[in-house]
């Protein structure tokens, strides 16, 4: 089965409080085995690129990718303490996140 990857700033989010954004539209509809969230708001492009990359090993030929791109005038600060960078995913537990870290904040 496919996996659908969604990766972005805050309009790859959850949306309002109260209000189901697109991205959780999109997965309570997906077919596939699994889905995996990654946003946050403010995010650069650098770092959206870093994080499909570093899942590239595990996106298979049917899997569908959708990246938010942001506008290129973003730029990142390192953070002093590591975040985790999964918003929701069905197949990703509290221990697997992690180790899935993201080491920069954005800053327009």
């Amino acid at each position: 089965m496919s996996k659908l990857w969604i990766i972005g700033d805050s309009f790859a989010g959850s949306g309002k409080i109260g209000e189901e954004a697109w991205t959780q539209q999109i997965c309570s509809k997906f077919k596939g085995d699994e889905y995996y969230v990654s946003s946050k708001g403010g995010r650069d492009f650098q770092t959206i690129l870093d994080i499909f990359l570093r899942n590239l090993k595990d996106i298979k030929k049917n899997d569908i990718v959708i990246l938010v791109v942001p506008s290129l005038g973003r730029t990142r600060l390192p953070l002093a303490n590591p975040q985790m960078d999964v918003e929701h995913s069905n197949k990703i537990d509290y221990e697997s996140k992690k180790n899935i870290l993201e080491y920069f904040l954005s800053a327009a």
